[in-house]
């Protein structure tokens, strides 16, 4: 069986090698608890308004 990359895999990982890191401030917001439960439900309500808007 040949194990050698196809073009496209290779394509694909020097897409992701390349992709830009998160800063640290980044990687604070994402694993912050209190700031994630405010945009969850701050993201619900907003769909919520948009369900409700179609249903009058």
């Amino acid at each position: 069986m040949d194990t050698s990359p196809s073009p496209a895999n290779e394509a694909l990982v020097e897409r992701i090698a390349s992709a830009p890191l998160p800063t640290a401030r980044v990687l604070r917001q994402r694993q912050n608890v209190p700031a994630q439960l405010i945009r969850f439900v701050r993201i619900n309500l907003r769909m919520l308004r948009v369900v409700a808007a179609k249903h009058y």
